[in-house]
């Protein structure tokens, strides 16, 4: 299982974003990292990255009325 520290670090690797805002703990098998290519640059950028905590596999998270409540009540593990 890797750390909320790491589904960051992966992200901002794979993306080549600058900007972390936060990690939330999603769900049992997921964390959903938020991140920006800078502090002034997202509009017209994904910017929420689902990753797999057992494998680190990075997918795009797409928040819509399935995924708002759970999303919004996940706890933040890392910013």
């Amino acid at each position: 299982m890797i750390s909320p520290e790491n589904a960051a670090n992966l992200v901002l690797k794979k993306t080549g974003y600058k900007n972390l805002c936060n990690v939330r703990d999603y769900d049992s098998q997921h964390y959903v990292v938020m991140a920006t290519p800078d502090t002034n640059t997202f509009k017209g950028y994904q910017t929420t990255f689902g990753v797999d905590k057992n494998t680190g596999a990075i997918t795009n998270f797409m928040l819509n009325a399935d995924t708002v409540d759970a999303f919004q009540s996940a706890k933040i593990v890392f910013s």
